[in-house]
Formats: C-alpha cells, structure tokens, sequence
C-alpha cells in the first residue's frame, strides 16, 4: 500500500555532498581533497563515515 521511506545513511550523504561540489565545479580534477580528519570536522561526523564516503566515490 504504502512505499518504504528509506533514510540515507550519512557516508550516502557525504558522496553526495562530494559529487555536488564536483558537478558543481567547486572541486575541479587536481583538487585535493581535505583529509579525513578535517572532512569529519567539516561534515560533522565521525571518520568511519568519511572513510567509507570515500570507498564509494573511489568506485564511480
């Protein structure tokens, strides 16, 4: 009857932060990226998250 509502899941949320910024050329190719501490910092959440964002985006 009804559709499952499905959160994201912050690392999801991250990646799409990421490809927004690239899509949207505030990252260009050579930009590096902060490291995964600051990345934490900057999204407010833990390095697990950040790293596992990063696992995703190395794939595409």
């Amino acid at each position: 009857m009804f559709n499952n509502i499905k959160e994201k899941r912050i690392f999801e949320k991250i990646v799409d932060e990421i490809k927004n910024a690239i899509e949207t050329d505030r990252l260009k190719p050579g930009d590096k990226l902060p490291s995964e501490t600051e990345l934490a910092k900057i999204f407010g959440v833990s390095r697990v998250a950040v790293r596992e964002a990063l696992r995703v985006l190395e794939i595409y």
